[in-house]
């Protein structure tokens, strides 16, 4: 731009930076015991956990300068760079130790809830005016670059067994609940400007350039039982896992259970380990629709393997009569309807 008059002067750099990090970590345990040998019998164990992380970054970059028969090249970067990282953990039933009801209508539930929220916030701004005097040759160059990356972890376990539970006689209840959220947001904000003041004898050069970039992260994953041996007992026992999230979830991991005698219900949802119903009328639930199982295996009493690589199942089934998978509301399939592959 041309101007025959120039009452630019004066030379003066400012530069601002703000950078913020906000932690926070809530973790509540609740318990609630009823032991016995011979009575009804309560165990309840739940913990859940909260943390969240705010980063934000506004950089700016200012020059104000007048070039008097001077050629240079002049650039006025401003960069900001956030980042935020948030990861929970919550086991609600921790057991490593046998444990043992005895008699009675006994209840064992784990409940493990974990979230984690992460947001990162970069600001980047780059401004200039610059003033060419007495053949001066000035190129000037405003560059504005704001990287946000956000990740947010969440990982939860409804029961988590490294040992045997047994509940004896009666009609038990073992529940294992696990959710896991993650929230991950990154926001960028970039803006580069050059105003260019020169006389008839001089020139200035303007360039400018932007760049953004946003990374979102999310890994969670819940698991409603895993690991360890149950042992149902006598009974019209009802084992059930659940497992809920953003991200990857599992009803059972590596578990062993025996239903022993009574009409048992393995309310599994997914996942991997070895169901032995017992005696009774025994059965298994799972989610999604039967179509979406692989099985093979040989009849009843001897066992059939149970697989689906979309929700990673591989169950391996015995001595369990009567069949039911979410989706397919309202039905009930015998072992006789599964479609061996």
């Amino acid at each position: 731009m041309k101007n025959s008059t120039i009452n630019l002067l004066k030379f003066y750099i400012s530069v601002f930076f703000v950078h913020d990090i906000y932690l926070s970590n809530t973790v509540v345990e609740l318990s609630f015991m009823k032991p016995g040998n011979n009575g009804s019998d309560v165990i309840i164990q739940e913990q859940n956990s909260f943390f969240e992380a705010v980063a934000s970054v506004n950089t700016f970059e200012f020059l104000e300068q007048l070039f008097d028969n001077q050629t240079v090249d002049v650039p006025v970067i401003a960069t900001a760079v956030a980042n935020a990282s948030a990861s929970s953990i919550a086991v609600g039933l921790n057991n490593s130790t046998p444990i043992e009801t005895g008699n009675g209508a006994d209840v064992i539930k784990g409940i493990g809830k974990a979230e984690s929220i992460a947001t990162a916030i970069a600001s980047a701004k780059a401004e200039a005016i610059i003033a060419a005097i007495n053949n001066s040759n000035v190129d000037v160059s405003a560059a504005a670059i704001a990287f946000a990356e956000a990740i947010a972890n969440a990982g939860a376990v409804g029961i988590n067994n490294s040992s045997t539970i047994s509940t004896g006689n009666g009609d038990d209840l073992v529940v294992g609940e696990a959710t896991a959220i993650g929230i991950a947001e990154a926001l960028v904000e970039a803006s580069a400007n050059i105003l260019p003041f020169n006389d008839a004898s001089s020139t200035v050069t303007s360039n400018t350039f932007i760049e953004t970039l946003a990374i979102t992260e999310i890994n969670a994953l819940a698991i409603g039982i895993r690991g360890g041996e149950y042992n149902l007992g006598n009974g019209d026992d009802i084992i059930r896992a659940s497992a809920t999230g953003a991200g990857i979830n599992i009803g059972v991991q590596d578990v062993v259970i025996y239903g022993g005698k009574g009409n048992d219900t393995f309310d599994l949802q997914s996942g991997t380990g070895e169901v032995i119903g017992g005696k009774g009328d025994d059965l298994l639930i799972l989610e999604g629709s039967i179509t979406d199982y692989n099985f093979s295996g040989l009849d009843l009493n001897l066992g059939v393997n149970i697989q689906n690589s979309n929700n990673s199942t591989d169950l391996f089934v015995s001595g369990v009569e009567e069949f039911k998978f979410v989706a397919d509301s309202g039905i009930t399939y015998e072992y006789a309807d599964l479609v061996f592959s």
